[in-house]
C-alpha cells in the first residue's frame, strides 16, 4: 500500500529535489548542502516501508534575539502560535490527503503541537552561519541537538515517528539576493545528515541518543514565516510557509 502512495505522491510532488529548500526565483546566490530523504521511511526499510509517520510532533523554537511573532501583523495579521501552526498541519493533511488520493490521511489525532516554547542559547546567525555551501551542517545539528536535549526529559520521543521543528523568524530560502543570510534555510535533516555534521568519520553514526533509550535520526526544519524582516508590504512578493512544510514534509515520507 505504502508503495503505490509513494507514487502518487512522487507525481504530484515533482518539484522535490536533493537539495534544501529551493530558493526564491532570481536568486542565484543559494547554494545549500545535499539532504537525503527519510532512511526510515525508504522503501528499502524492510521495517518501515510499508509504513508512513502516523504520530506527528512539532516544536516551537526561538532564538536568544529573535522570538517568534504573537502579535498579528502583516502579511497574514494571525499570531504565530500553537493554534496558528495547528491549522498549518491541517492544511497539510488535507494536501497528503488528497494528493495520495485518501491513502494517507491524518487527523488532528495524528499530530501535536507541543504546548512549550523553546527558548535557544545562541542568535539565528550562530545555527545559521553560512558556509561554502549555504548553511554550515555542523551549526543545523547543533540547532537540533540542542532542542533534543532541552525537551528530552519532558517528552517521551517513543510517542513519535516524524518531528518538526518550526523556528522563529524567515527562513534564508526566501530572502533576496546577498541578504539575510545569518537566517536558517529550511531542510529536512536524515541520519546521514547528522552523521556529516555531529560525527563525521563515523558510518555507524546512531542519531541523538534520547533519555527514552531510542535514537532520533530525522529532522524537518521550517520557520514560522517567509516573510523577510526587510520586506516592504505592498511591494514585495509574499511567500507562504505552507509549500515550505509541504515540501519538507515530502522528505520525512521518504520523497
Amino acid at each position: 500500500m505504502k508503495r503505490s502512495i509513494l507514487i502518487i505522491l512522487t507525481v504530484c510532488m515533482t518539484g522535490l529535489s536533493l537539495f534544501a529548500m529551493p530558493p526564491i526565483p532570481g536568486k542565484t546566490d543559494y547554494n545549500n548542502y545535499q539532504i537525503y530523504p527519510s532512511e526510515k521511511y525508504s522503501r528499502n526499510n524492510p521495517v518501515f516501508r510499508d509504513e508512513l509517520p502516523q504520530n506527528i510532533l512539532a516544536v516551537m523554537v526561538q532564538f536568544s534575539d529573535i522570538t517568534f511573532d504573537l502579535v498579528p501583523n502583516y502579511p497574514d495579521s494571525l499570531a504565530h502560535d500553537k493554534e496558528y501552526f495547528e491549522r498549518l498541519f491541517f492544511h497539510l493533511a488535507s494536501f497528503y490527503t488528497d494528493a495520495s488520493h485518501g491513502n494517507y490521511a491524518l487527523t488532528e489525532d495524528n499530530y501535536t503541537v507541543w504546548d512549550n516554547i523553546i527558548t535557544l542559547s545562541q542568535t539565528m546567525g550562530y545555527y545559521g552561519e553560512n558556509g561554502e555551501n549555504g548553511d554550515l551542517i555542523e551549526r543545523k545539528c547543533e540547532f537540533v541537538q540542542e532542542i533534543v536535549e532541552l525537551i528530552d526529559d519532558q517528552l517521551d520521543f517513543n510517542d513519535y515517528d516524524a518531528i518538526i521543528i518550526i523556528h522563529a523568524g524567515a527562513g534564508e530560502e526566501a530572502a533576496g539576493q546577498d541578504e539575510n543570510e545569518d537566517q536558517l534555510s529550511s531542510t529536512f535533516l536524515s541520519r546521514r545528515s547528522l552523521q556529516a555534521g555531529l560525527d563525521p568519520e563515523n558510518d555507524d553514526f546512531p542519531g541523538i541518543e534520547t533519555e527514552d533509550g531510542i535514537y532520533l535520526t530525522e529532522f524537518v526544519i521550517i520557520p514560522e514565516t517567509d516573510w523577510q524582516p526587510n520586506g516592504v508590504p505592498g511591494e514585495d512578493t509574499i511567500y507562504s510557509i505552507f509549500g515550505v512544510l509541504a515540501h519538507q514534509f515530502g522528505h520525512q515520507l521518504g520523497l
